[in-house]
This record gives C-alpha cells, sequence and structure tokens, in this order.
C-alpha cells in the first residue's frame, strides 16, 4: 500500500524546491527521486498549484511598454507577472491570477453586447 504525503509535508517540499522564490530543477530532482509514483504525482500537483498561486499572467494585442509592466508588476507586487502577446485579444487585456480570469478587451465587450441583443430580440 502507498503512504501519501500530508499537506503539511507536500509544504515544506514545495518550499524546499525553491531557491530564491523560484522552484530549482535541481532540488526538485533531489526531492522527487526520494518518492514513488503516487507521492511523486502529489509533489508535482502541490508544484502546480503553488505556481499558479504565486504568478499573475497578463496577455496583451501588443508588448507593453516598461511602464505598463510595472504598473501590473506594482498590483502584484507578492506575485510573479508574466506578460506575453496574444493577437486574439482586441485593444485591452486579459489577467489570469490563480483561478480568477478579468478580461477587458474589445472582443469580449463586442461578445456581451451580442448577447444582450439577441437576449433582447428573444423577449
Amino acid at each position: 500500500m502507498q503512504k501519501k504525503i500530508s499537506k503539511k509535508l507536500l509544504t515544506k517540499f514545495v518550499e524546499a524546491s525553491k531557491e530564491k522564490k523560484q522552484i530549482s530543477q535541481n532540488r526538485v530532482t533531489m526531492i522527487a527521486n526520494s518518492m514513488n509514483r503516487s507521492q511523486l504525482k502529489q509533489f508535482i500537483k502541490a508544484l502546480q498549484n503553488d505556481m499558479l498561486s504565486s504568478t499573475v499572467y497578463v496577455d496583451t494585442a501588443f508588448p507593453l511598454s516598461k511602464i505598463g509592466q510595472n504598473q501590473f508588476e506594482n498590483m502584484y507586487e507578492q506575485k510573479d507577472v508574466v506578460f506575453s502577446v496574444n493577437p486574439q485579444i482586441l485593444l485591452g487585456c486579459k489577467v489570469t491570477n490563480n483561478d480568477l480570469v478579468y478580461e477587458g478587451d474589445l472582443k469580449s465587450r463586442l461578445t456581451e453586447i451580442l448577447e444582450g441583443v439577441k437576449n433582447d430580440a428573444a423577449n
């Protein structure tokens, strides 16, 4: 029977995997080598959850200026902010923080308006 890792121990493993607040591949490998398959799955899931909770993703249609990047970094100063360009976003941005997604672009706004018009036409 395979033994599960307690949440407290998983938290310690995740923290031990970091070097200067960044996950270190060498540390992860050292920890993972001592685990069986079931424990390794738990550990990987805990690492993924930690990365999600400590990172904010900002997608924009065009590259942000340094000033724009600084504004997001100041808003989320306790987290790592990752910027990427997504040409499907029209005149705005999409911010993903954990499982919360904020969309403020022309495409999503036009979709909302179209849905409202369709609902009004149906009534």
